[in-house]
């Protein structure tokens, strides 16, 4: 008899993608051997483990369920017949006497009501050689320092949790999502289970929510390396040169004290903090619309050399004082050859030719000459003892 006080029976929904999938949920519960084979969309009779009765005008998601008995004094049990009971009527009020839980098994693709899942793709930052122990000690952290599980799960690598009560051990299907390689899937509650996942894709393990309100899907991010480029100059004004005529970028301006620029300016006024006694400074090409943070005398030059996100080149520029002195050097010798040349231009008598008397006579006349002299604070007139140019 149904009274007022006739406790409802527990129903659970799951999402399948095989029948073969309904025996190790119902595992997890305690009942075994249930058999559901060829039988679709079907139940079982009281206390029997065979899911071979049809129900009548079934949900086209509708898979199988299962009734575990509600056993009573009177030995009354719930109605069975094929085609004669609806998944409702078998749910209804007039038989909760006789189910104490009900599990219905849908196929993945419905929607369940009140399915409400929000799905975080967590990137897991890992510099240098990949560590399968840091990726498991990162994904703990994780699920940790969000209140996601309060305490540390086994995790292998590729896998995802059956429920919240296991770790991340069973294989992942293959697939990726939002074009990332997915390494570990959490999800925070519900109960699934692929029993051969070659045989379907990540998208459709993530339809198996089953009750679980967040899924956490785990993406190894390698850090992209920034393109350093060492540049050994003599002086700023060779940084200039250099990055004109071999990248065509522009420099507007050097500080004498190393600096670097701000995204999108070419002046190295931003002083580096602690630096190096041989860096001139850097030039960093950003990503595009991407910035990186600045200020004087605050970030060393290491510090921004860790800046992978944003940062794509950093051309940096240190003092070779070898290729100082040979510049210096090459320098003097270019000024000397040209006041060398200078002095010949202004030479009266040329070198190699034969001047006779009255040919000098006729260029210097007989008066004192200034013939050369390259520091012109000394000048010393050229004087004959006679008062002329003398001689036969």
């Amino acid at each position: 008899m149904v009274t007022p006080s006739t406790p409802h029976a527990r129903v659970h929904h799951f999402k399948i993608l095989d029948s073969t999938d309904v025996d190790q949920i119902l595992a997890l519960f305690g009942i075994r051997g249930v058999n559901c084979n060829g039988y679709s969309p079907g139940f079982n009779r009281f206390n029997e483990s065979t899911l071979n009765w049809y129900f009548k005008n079934p949900d086209r998601y509708l898979k199988h369920a299962y009734f575990k008995p509600r056993f009573n004094p009177y030995q009354l049990k719930y109605p069975y017949a094929d085609y004669q009971y609806t998944l409702d009527d078998m749910l209804s009020y007039q038989n909760a006497p006789f189910i104490e839980e009900a599990f219905i098994f849908w196929d993945a693709n419905k929607t369940l009501p009140n399915e409400q899942v929000n799905y975080h793709l967590v990137p897991i930052t890992i510099a240098g050689e990949t560590n399968q122990t840091t990726i498991r000690e990162q994904i703990n952290n994780y699920l940790l320092n969000n209140r996601i599980i309060s305490t540390t799960k086994v995790i292998n690598l590729n896998s995802y949790n059956m429920s919240v009560d296991c770790g991340l051990v069973l294989p992942l299907p293959a697939g990726t999502y939002q074009n990332q390689a997915i390494t570990a899937v959490y999800f925070d509650g519900g109960i699934r289970i692929i029993e051969n996942p070659s045989k379907y894709s990540l998208a459709d393990l993530l339809k198996l929510t089953n009750g679980a309100n967040n899924v956490y899907l785990f993406t190894i991010k390698t850090p992209q390396k920034i393109n350093i480029i060492n540049h050994h100059v003599a002086n700023m004004e060779e940084i200039v040169s250099l990055m004109q005529s071999n990248y065509n970028i522009k420099i507007d301006g050097v500080d004498i004290i190393p600096s670097f620029n701000i995204p999108m300016e070419n002046c190295l006024y931003y002083y580096f903090k602690n630096p190096d006694s041989n860096l001139l400074g850097a030039y960093f090409e950003a990503y595009p619309n991407k910035s990186y943070p600045y200020a004087d005398d605050t970030y060393t030059l290491q510090d921004m050399l860790q800046k992978h996100d944003t940062i794509k080149t950093a051309h940096v520029f240190w003092f070779d004082k070898e290729k100082a002195a040979k510049t210096k050097y090459n320098k003097d010798l270019k000024q000397y050859e040209i006041d060398l040349q200078n002095w010949k231009d202004q030479r009266i008598f040329k070198a190699g030719n034969v001047y006779r008397i009255g040919e000098i006579r006729a260029i210097l006349g007989n008066n004192n000459r200034l013939l050369y002299c390259l520091d012109r604070g000394k000048i010393k007139n050229i004087t004959d003892p006679r008062g002329g140019i003398g001689g036969k």
